[in-house]
């Protein structure tokens, strides 16, 4: 469970009643009220760009490990979290990273929120569980030691987020080919809003079938996030003769053959099957229940067996290939979750941080859930049985995979059944296929990377650093910032002539969402609380509220990529 902020603790009465949804949130929320009334409390900055001074609240010239940025940049105070729960607010600082230590001038706080001293300040790296800052601009990058949560004023704030902040693009690094700025080919570790929950993620890169020679992969930042990223790599697999090869659910990769579209899709919507027969423009997808977010709905699906090409008589392991992304709802849910946690969220994330993962929220497990497709497969008239999930979190680019599925001698028509979180999912291709033995890829680190569009909110970013040197070290992190773009250059191998295989691009790491300003009026300790331990009512309470924009958020969500906007 969430580490609370201060020993304040509810009456025995109200502890020994019974322990309904509020009580969690009583539990954080009492601290929360409690941390406002007791602690001196730092306004983010509000000047326009290029008005921003470079001095700290008391009067305090910045001091950064980087060299001063452009007239206008700057940051007043940083917040240092540690492990103990301990908080710096520092007005000057300095991150040597050779050290490993943050240095300073601050006012040091206890678990209580009330200040200890003011002092300066020697805090190694590895006692810090986050750090955040405030500002309307990024002046220090923290780009080899430490990575921070940012609020950010209205300046900044891209045109298309003005209109609806809960629209604003986001969730992960994007991957697009050199010099084809049109199609984003995969989006990278999307379920990794904190360090805590950094992951590797591989995206089938379903639609190149680059020669061999140079391949360059463009990894963009477009989003008011900080990306820290650890690894990419890419894995090739040769093409059976006209087939595919999916990533398995086990991360296996299967050959497939014999890819034959559903003689039958049936979802509450009507007829679905023109939307999923190939991978193309197309997509199925439905909208959200108007009263409850975590609304589940079915799809249903037929294959004929014959056209699978397999001999009946015998075992056989085919798989059911689903290409889908999610909608808009779980970045809705996110910020909405920041917006409820306003001037709050930087305690909030350092309580998280300082856990595991078993120590997670509900509300993750509830998303985690949500995007989860649970799979029940039929043979000819026999039971229903459950194949495993098919999981995918992010709504930028679709991402393809295979389910593998025994199949039984003599079994008739295959039918399928797919329950999901109404209104989450795009659903881009759905097929069944034949698959073969498990394959291994060939994989490629990148041979040079290139610092191409240095981010304008951070114009320091990357400054003096070897970003491959950053992406061989396992141990370190190469950390982005809105703008920020990288060229990736590979060589692929050559081929035999005329034959085709798949790329997969692996990328691992993690990403912090920057406040927005226009979030902060939303702060509710209570709402926040209760989206983080009682999320099943949350869902409940923010459906109006998700259905009133639904229709729109798409536009916005595009429009709003950091410098640049949808062909």
């Amino acid at each position: 469970m969430i580490e609370t902020m201060t020993a304040t603790t509810l009456s025995e009465s109200a502890q020994t009643s019974r322990r309904a949804w509020w009580f969690p949130v009583a539990r954080l929320a009492v601290p929360l009220i409690v941390l406002a009334a007791c602690v001196k409390v730092w306004s983010p900055i509000t000047r326009p760009p290029g008005g921003v001074p470079r001095v700290g609240p008391a009067g305090v010239a910045i001091q950064t490990s980087r060299a001063a940025g452009p007239p206008g940049t700057g940051v007043s105070t940083l917040k240092v979290h540690l492990n103990n729960r301990q908080l710096w607010i520092l007005n000057s600082w300095h991150e040597d990273t050779s050290a490993r230590q943050l240095t300073g001038v601050g006012d040091l706080y206890g678990i209580d929120r009330l200040m200890i001293r003011s002092d300066s300040a020697r805090v190694s790296f590895d006692s810090i569980a986050l750090l955040e800052a405030y500002g309307s601009r990024q002046k220090t990058s923290f780009g080899l030691g430490l990575l921070s949560v940012w609020t950010v004023a209205a300046g900044v704030t891209t045109g298309g987020c003005l209109a609806d902040p809960k629209s604003c693009f986001g969730s992960c690094p994007t991957f697009y080919v050199a010099g084809d700025t049109g199609i984003v080919h995969a989006e990278g570790f999307s379920g990794s809003p904190l360090r805590v929950l950094e992951e590797r993620d591989v995206d089938h890169l379903f639609r190149l079938d680059p020669p061999a020679g140079p391949f360059v992969i463009t990894m963009r930042n477009e989003a008011l996030e900080t990306h820290a990223v650890r690894q990419v790599r890419l894995h090739l697999v040769d093409r059976p003769f006209n087939g595919r090869v999916f990533q398995a659910s086990d991360g296996t990769f299967r050959p497939a053959t014999q890819i034959a579209a559903p003689t039958h899709c049936a979802s509450a919507s009507g007829d679905c099957r023109e939307r999923v027969r190939v991978l193309d423009e197309a997509e199925w997808s439905s909208r959200t229940d108007s009263t409850d977010l975590g609304a589940r709905e079915q799809i249903a699906l037929s294959f004929a067996a014959p056209d699978l090409g397999i001999d009946r008589t015998r075992p056989a392991t085919i798989g059911l290939v689903i290409g889908g992304r999610n909608t808009l709802v779980s970045t809705f849910l996110f910020y909405q979750a920041l917006a409820f946690a306003g001037s709050r969220a930087g305690e909030m994330l350092a309580a998280i941080e300082r856990g595991t993962k078993a120590d997670l929220p509900p509300v993750f497990g509830v998303l985690r859930e949500m995007a989860t497709i649970r799979v029940q497969v039929s043979q000819g008239d026999g039971p229903w049985q459950s194949v495993g999930p098919y999981s995918e979190a992010g709504p930028i680019a679709t991402d393809v995979r295979v389910l593998p599925i025994a199949l039984s001698p003599g079994a008739g028509p295959i039918r399928v059944r797919l329950d999901l979180a109404q209104g989450f999912w795009r659903l881009n291709q759905i097929a069944m296929a034949r698959l073969g033995d498990p394959v291994i890829p060939t994989t490629l680190e990148p041979l040079s990377v290139d610092h191409v569009v240095t981010s304008t909110i951070n114009p320091t970013s990357g400054v003096a650093i070897n970003p491959l040197a950053v992406l061989n070290d396992a141990e370190h992190h190469l950390v982005t910032y809105p703008g920020d773009e990288y060229a990736l250059h590979f060589t692929l191998p050559a081929r035999e002539k005329n034959a085709a295989r798949e790329l997969f691009l692996e990328s691992t790491g993690y990403y912090y969402e920057w406040m927005r300003q226009e979030w902060l009026p939303e702060e509710n300790a209570a709402k926040a609380a209760q989206l983080l331990y009682a999320p099943a009512t949350a869902l409940k309470a923010l459906a109006p509220l998700f259905k009133a924009r639904e229709a729109g958020m798409d536009s916005v969500f595009w429009r709003s990529r950091v410098g640049r906007v949808r062909p």
